[in-house]
């Protein structure tokens, strides 16, 4: 799991994290953003404010459409690197012995 985060005056306003999960067939790509914080200032309109401010106007559609087209691109290659990855690991380690 992957979190990446961003807080201002000490609280955090956005959260974005991203996990793989294992499927019957393979793997799931999971990301999940939460904008805003909790508490009293956050209802009072500040999460107005950060949502605006982080994700406003055409940004939520951009940020959407570049992440589609990221993390569609990883069956292209991720499985071969991965098996690479793993070949290379289970060849240094027979050799380490």
């Amino acid at each position: 799991m992957a979190v990446i985060a961003k807080r201002i005056a000490g609280g955090q306003v956005m959260r974005l994290i991203n996990e793989f999960r294992a499927t019957r067939t393979g793997a799931a790509y999971v990301t999940r953003m939460e904008i805003g914080a909790s508490g009293v200032a956050a209802s009072l309109g500040l999460n107005a404010v950060v949502r605006r401010r982080i994700l406003g106007g055409t940004k939520a559609h951009a940020w959407a459409r570049h992440h589609v087209e990221e993390i569609g691109n990883l069956p292209h290659f991720l499985p071969g690197l991965w098996a690479t990855e793993v070949g290379l690991a289970r060849a240094s380690s027979s050799v380490n012995r």
